[in-house]
């Protein structure tokens, strides 16, 4: 596989976290809008009450699209070309259990039939891949892992 593998897997990353960002946009926008169309009616602790559920999924919504904008930056910081000795931000590493995409934390991914775990370096595998060159040896939950290939 070559360098067009990595670009997929990007590729897919970019456009995973877009299409949630518009999802999570989109449901902050009518979460707006039930705010400002939330009356008071003669039940006022009611109306506190819905008012008050409504702000705090506000809340929530408004710190997802701030992690969803700070996949954006680190895919930004990613370049697939880019010659890797070191496993680093971007690296996809390839190991005898494996692939491993060091980027985003966003599970099982299934790209050109071939599964790759994409990872972030916060991660416990991330941590542990990050640094490494080709033919490092490491265990990870009780499994030792060997690295092949860098890219």
């Amino acid at each position: 596989m070559k360098d067009t593998f990595k670009s997929l897997i990007i590729t897919y990353c970019r456009t995973y976290i877009e299409k949630k960002s518009e999802n999570y946009d989109e449901q902050y926008q009518l979460l707006k809008d039930a705010l400002a169309n939330e009356t008071k009616s003669s039940a006022g602790d009611k109306h506190e009450t819905g008012r008050a559920m409504v702000q705090l999924e506000m809340e929530k919504m408004a710190n997802q699209i701030k992690e969803i904008n700070n996949s954006m930056l680190t895919l930004k910081q990613i370049e697939a070309k880019k010659p890797i000795e070191k496993v680093t931000l971007g690296s996809l590493v390839e190991t005898n259990l494996g692939y491993y995409f060091i980027g985003l934390s966003l599970g099982f991914l299934t790209i050109s039939n071939e599964k790759v775990f994409a990872v972030s370096l916060a991660s416990p595998i991330g941590k542990l891949l990050i640094g490494r060159q080709k033919g490092d040896q490491f265990s990870f939950n009780s499994q030792k892992i060997t690295i092949k290939n860098i890219r």
